[in-house]
């Protein structure tokens, strides 16, 4: 097995436990499966190796599956209690509503959003599933990059319309590609500007947000 050192998280009542993992020592029957190393930390020694046993209780996906398929032998461990919430008013507050819905509230302007599991994944599909919402969230940002880009470029009468696919993949469950169709029309835009406009969807903060594996496709249809 190749030598890497990877950072692994685990969170339990309230303490944050923070490993650097040097070796990673399979348990029988599992073969594991890591990627995105990182390079050791330099408060890293190599006389301090200790063999940490991850219990059933690490919350993240690498202590969940490391518990079940490995030992890890680690160059240097920390631990330390984990920081209080801030005080200030939240953004948003959500209420679990029971098969698998959820409500949610934008308190600054008190609207509402409704979430359900969908049909291939034990819900009901009456409502936005939460990764319908990132993958819609995408198409919104970029119309909305674009719309503020065009307005400081002079012009007013903007019209937009999307079209959205989204692909789900397994092992782990994920959205591994977002689709976006956007139809645009505004009066005398130049071909430069519909340059300008296209490219400045880049700094969608969305698309920054979403891991690199998933796949970004925006087709712009200018009329």
């Amino acid at each position: 097995m190749e030598q890497h050192s990877y950072l692994v998280f685990i969170s339990q009542r309230n303490i944050h436990l923070t490993i650097a993992v040097h070796r990673l020592v399979p348990r029988q029957g599992f073969t594991l499966n890591l990627s995105m190393p990182h390079r050791r930390s330099k408060n890293c020694k190599k006389s301090e190796n200790h063999v940490f046993p991850v219990g059933a209780e690490g919350s993240t996906d690498h202590g969940s599956n490391l518990a079940r398929k490995a030992r890890l032998i680690c160059t240097f461990a920390t631990v330390s209690k984990a920081k209080a919430m801030s005080n200030n008013t939240p953004h948003y507050t959500l209420s679990y509503q029971g098969q698998l819905r959820t409500t949610m509230q934008h308190l600054q302007s008190g609207s509402d959003v409704i979430t359900d599991a969908p049909v291939d994944n034990h819900g009901k599909g009456e409502a936005f599933s939460p990764t319908d919402l990132v993958s819609s969230a995408l198409a919104s940002c970029v119309m909305t990059i674009m719309a503020i880009k065009a307005g400081d470029m002079g012009y007013e009468d903007i019209k937009m319309e999307a079209r959205v696919w989204k692909t789900m993949a397994s092992n782990p469950r994920r959205i591994s590609k977002i689709q976006v169709e956007l139809d645009l029309h505004i009066p005398e835009v130049t071909d430069q500007h519909k340059l300008i406009l296209e490219r400045t969807t880049r700094a969608c903060p969305v698309a920054r947000s979403l891991h690199p594996d998933t796949q970004k496709d925006v087709v712009f249809n200018w009329q």
